[in-house]
């Protein structure tokens, strides 16, 4: 993979972590339409395998989750739910933010211990790169948590899951985590539509799922979270244009043509047009696409002062160099791009631009805290701030876990997601769910290129409005 490759990954999987789809060329759209119907049938194949009966397939490929649970945990009814116990004692999914407490243990949770699991493609295209970021940041947390006694006396065990980034894979990520006894799943990032298949099969076994990025959204998911949705990263930057960068003038969007950055443009220009700031002119570009004179030619006739660039890291290289030799230069400003690792190569063309981040900078309050933990527990040959956020992702799931309570159930774990509200641990996005909220909305990090050190340098706390 080249270098302009690799800050797309740490990007996607910080985020919100998706972490979004820059130099893919395994491009992350491998879940759309066509494949709906794909992703159902495999997602019930793998739910009749676990012993997940009921559920079908709607005419768009999204899968009911009303069915019942046979041999999961016993029956479900109606909003809210009830759940009558079956042999493993586990609440099967409802049509509420939480079901009744269901008999038996609860499963991942015992008296010493508690089980998670970690979805990512650590066999996939980016698989060296996500096991360096998952060790040194996820890692870092997972060991000091454990070192400080644990929650509530419980070590937290993690179970690192492979979903191949495929959509099957993502289906056998499921599989592997109903049978692992895992009390709650994390989806860090899935590409080819891996993630969106995995939280598919897990909503229908009833076992919970903190999403980061997602690529995809079913309403009709009971159990599934997502922290990060695209368009919602992608809201504060209307403000931020506004009221940081200095512009209400005349704003243009460029964006790449795929699911991650087709949701992020649909959630900017909505924003845009609820503060009735003037959206003059639009682009679609390709992923690697060889020339962007054209586009950007057609923003200058268009007396754009501010472009957003809602694209993959190669397209705004070759974005912001076509625009400077037609001597274009208007303001810039973006997110899914804007990691360290491509300002280290590309200053001279980011050099003080203004853009948002769905994680800190090395100038932030909480990077010092993770150096010396990662340091301390001996993460520290790879500290960057990718590294950082994985570290914060794995302190969004101790939240989670503590908000649970110091006598978890399944049928709580929603709750604990959903009590999520005005979150800030000083490294991810700041994230508010409520109470029957899963897509949650974020505050997103304003940054400037650059530090000396040709890192991005933190201008400010996170908002969801600046």
């Amino acid at each position: 993979m080249s270098g302009r490759g690799r800050p797309f990954v740490v990007m996607a999987i910080v985020g919100v972590m998706l972490l979004v789809a820059c130099s893919v060329r395994t491009p992350r759209d491998g879940f759309t339409a066509a494949r709906r119907g794909e992703l159902a049938n495999q997602a019930g194949t793998a739910g009749e395998q676990a012993g997940v009966q009921g559920g079908t397939a709607t005419a768009s490929g999204q899968a009911s989750t009303n069915g019942g649970v046979n041999g999961a945990g016993g029956a479900t009814s109606g909003a809210g739910g009830t759940s009558a116990g079956g042999s493993s004692g586990v609440g099967g999914p409802t049509g509420g933010s939480a079901g009744a407490t269901s008999s038996g243990s609860t499963v991942g949770v015992t008296k010493d211990t508690i089980t998670i699991s970690a979805m990512a493609g650590f066999s996939g295209n980016y698989g060296a790169i996500l096991t360096t970021i998952y060790d040194r940041g996820f890692g870092t947390w997972v060991d000091d948590v454990n070192a400080h006694g644990g929650i509530y006396g419980r070590k937290v065990v993690a179970k690192k899951v492979d979903n191949q980034d495929t959509v099957e894979g993502g289906v056998s990520a499921c599989k592997t985590i109903q049978n692992n006894g895992s009390y709650l799943a994390v989806s860090i990032v899935g590409f080819g539509g891996a993630d969106v298949s995995s939280a598919d099969c897990l909503d229908r076994a009833g076992i919970p799922d903190l999403g980061l990025n997602l690529s995809g959204w079913s309403n009709r998911w009971a159990r599934v979270y997502s922290a990060g949705d695209a368009g919602k990263q992608a809201k504060p930057m209307a403000s931020y244009i506004r009221d940081v960068i200095g512009d209400n003038g005349r704003i243009g969007i460029i964006h790449t043509n795929d699911p991650v950055n087709n949701a992020s443009r649909a959630g900017l220009a909505d924003e845009l047009h609820r503060l009735g700031m003037n959206l003059v002119h639009e682009e679609t570009v390709s992923v690697n696409q060889a020339s962007y004179v054209a586009p950007m030619t057609n923003m200058k006739n268009a007396r754009v002062t501010t472009v957003a660039l809602i694209e993959n890291t190669n397209e705004v290289i070759g974005t912001i160099r076509d625009a400077k030799s037609i001597g274009y230069n208007p303001h810039y400003s973006g997110n899914f791009w804007v990691t360290d690792e491509s300002s280290s190569g590309e200053r001279a063309l980011y050099d003080g631009i203004k853009a948002l981040r769905n994680y800190s900078s090395t100038n932030s309050p909480g990077y010092a805290d993770y150096v010396a933990k990662a340091k301390k527990y001996g993460h520290g040959d790879v500290i960057t701030t990718g590294t950082a956020a994985l570290y914060g992702i794995g302190l969004l799931a101790g939240q989670v876990l503590q908000n649970a309570g110091p006598n978890p159930t399944t049928a709580g774990l929603p709750g604990a997601i959903e009590s999520i509200v005005n979150y800030n641990n000083g490294l991810t996005m700041t994230l508010s769910f409520g109470k029957g909220v899963k897509v949650a909305e974020v505050g997103m990090w304003p940054i400037q290129c650059c530090n000396s050190d040709n890192t991005w340098r933190g201008i400010g706390d996170p908002k969801t409005f600046f």
